[in-house]
Formats: C-alpha cells, structure tokens, sequence
C-alpha cells in the first residue's frame, strides 16, 4: 500500500453521504515520483464545434472563457497545458484570482493576467462578451481591480533547473 493510501486511512476527510453521492473535502495532493494523470473528464467538449461556457479550475481558466469569447473550441487546451506546465515546476500557483478581500474572482483574475502578460489587443477584448467589464471603449483598464505589481520573471523566481527563462519563452 502507497503512503498515500496509509495515510488516506489513518487520516480521513470528513465527507458528507447524500443518496446519490458522497462529498469529501480537498485533501493536498502529494508531491513526489511518478507520472501524471490526465482524468475528470466531466467538462470534456468533443470535436471542432465552438464553445460557451465556464471550463477548467478557476485558477487554470483560459482567457477567452473568463472573457466569454462566444464560441471557443480545443485552443484552450493550449492554456490548459501551459497552466499544468506551470503547477508542475513551480510550487506557487501563477493564477490566485484572490481579491484583496480573499474572495475568487475573474476580475483579479483577469488582472493578474494583465501584470504577467501585459494588455491584450483591442480586437482580443471586443471579441469577448465581458471585456467590458476590464476594459473602456479605447482598450483602457476601468480599474474595476487592481492590477498586481508582479510580473512572470518575478512569479518564476522560484522555479528550479537548468534555464527556468527558456521555460517563459
């Protein structure tokens, strides 16, 4: 038996049973050897048909989901990867979407997408049915949120190995 199987036995999560499931709390999932999993494929879309709605763990959601692009397809998977990349080097999230309040939000979201990645093009917001929120007519910031004074060579500091700066290009 796994340390981990040990431990989810020694030390359970508190759960509640409901007749057609049972919910448990997060348990942190354990660092170490081994390959990764790809699995929940409860929110899978198939083929090239274009897309609406909300995907992907808050903290790992593409851009053009939280901007409700009307009509994404598989590039998000693209984000996707590259936010899993990310998990996998470094041991802080990229994206919290945390207020200063602590509460989620695709306004943080979106602004610490902007403090790494720099504004998107107009085209780009206009494209999105929510870009309003973040941004005026002219493609300026309405300060909705505050941007955060961090930027991805300074969110990567802490990654390990070779050439971490390769790894941003």
């Amino acid at each position: 038996m796994s340390r981990y199987e040990e431990n989810v036995i020694k030390y359970p999560l508190s759960r509640k049973i409901l007749k057609d499931r049972t919910i448990y709390a997060t348990r942190l999932f354990p660092t170490g050897d081994g390959l990764p999993v790809l699995c929940d494929f409860g929110e899978a879309r198939f083929g090239d048909q274009h897309n609406c709605g909300m995907i992907m763990p808050d903290f790992h959601r593409a851009p053009e989901v939280i901007l409700g692009f009307p009509g994404w397809d598989y590039q998000v998977d693209s984000w996707g990867v590259g936010m899993l990349a990310w998990d996998f080097i470094s041991a802080r999230l990229l994206i919290t979407n945390h207020r200063r309040d602590g509460l989620r939000d695709d306004g943080a979201h979106v602004a610490e997408l902007v403090a790494l990645l720099g504004h998107p093009s107009r085209e780009f917001i206009r494209r999105g049915t929510h870009g309003h929120n973040f941004w005026d007519e002219n493609g300026n910031w309405t300060d909705l949120v505050t941007i955060p004074d961090r930027s991805l060579e300074q969110a990567a500091a802490d990654i390990e190995g070779e050439d971490p700066e390769d790894f941003l290009r």
